[in-house]
């Protein structure tokens, strides 16, 4: 998953991607870039990505409009990475539970 993640290989497809888990894996910072590139994206976890850091959230706005559901419990990310969850208009629930850096916060449920 490190610089493979969804490319121009995966073509429409990666378009149309609405839900995306890739929970337990190791996607790095870099291979997240690929993300930016599905504009519907609706849920999305990462849940234990341990080589996720703060780098890899800003990638996330093609979705901000539509992403509603994101999980990133037990990764690297800090406090400086909630400017970047900041921008996600739709996001509904954001599970941050076992990020290390965030340890005051466990899931937070925006209200609309």
């Amino acid at each position: 998953y490190g610089s493979s993640g969804i490319n121009a290989e995966y073509g429409e497809l990666g378009l149309r991607l609405t839900h995306a888990d890739a929970s337990n894996t190791d996607v790095t910072d870099e291979g997240f870039r690929h993300i930016r590139h599905v504009a519907h994206l609706q849920t999305a976890s990462f849940s234990h990505c341990t080589h996720l850091t703060d780098a890899a959230l800003p990638n996330l706005s093609s979705s901000a409009s539509s992403l509603r559901r994101l999980d990133l419990s037990g990764t690297l990310i800090t406090p400086d990475s909630l400017d970047a969850l900041s921008r996600l208009t739709s996001l509904r629930l954001l599970n941050i539970s076992g990020c290390r850096e965030l340890e005051n916060f466990r899931e937070l449920v925006l209200e609309t």
